[in-house]
């Protein structure tokens, strides 16, 4: 069962992290917890990489900051939206956990001092800082929801 986890900052996503450790954890979804960190990993890379992605204007100055806006109220992500498939993985895979949780940590910090462009987000349209901070509070925590200490 997922649980419905709520972060506002990346401290709160480091504390929850921290609370989970390297493991052993547990997943209810498709996903392991490695792949799961690096998943997020990916996000806040992609972020910080400048791309460029094509949107319809509709998407990129309507719908998406209302999808944005929607997911601040209600505190989260809308369960079932599809994500890159860059950095989907369609299968379950184990790998190291330390290595996995170790990057995703470093990444957090190298966004928090990133001060270049920031991409387009493919689905919400274009973002500050702030907005991407909150945005990837959100994506962690749905990502996160679906795991929990082994007994």
């Amino acid at each position: 069962m997922r649980r419905e986890l709520k972060f506002r900052t990346f401290e709160d996503v480091r504390n929850e992290l921290s609370r989970l450790g390297p493991g052993p954890v547990e997943t209810t979804g498709l996903w392991s917890y490695h792949q799961i960190l690096t998943h997020c990993a990916m996000g806040f890379e992609n972020s910080m990489k400048g791309l460029k992605r094509e949107m319809s204007w509709w998407k990129k100055h309507v719908s998406g900051p209302l999808l944005f806006q929607g997911m601040v109220i209600k505190g989260s992500i809308p369960v079932g939206i599809k994500g890159n498939p860059q950095t989907t993985f369609s299968e379950r895979i184990e790998g190291d956990v330390k290595t996995a949780l170790a990057r995703l940590l470093q990444v957090m910090a190298d966004f928090e001092k990133f001060d270049g462009n920031l991409s387009i987000h493919p689905r919400v349209g274009k973002l500050s800082k702030k907005n991407w901070i909150r945005f990837h509070a959100l994506h962690l925590a749905n990502h996160l929801g679906y795991t929990k200490q082994k007994d």
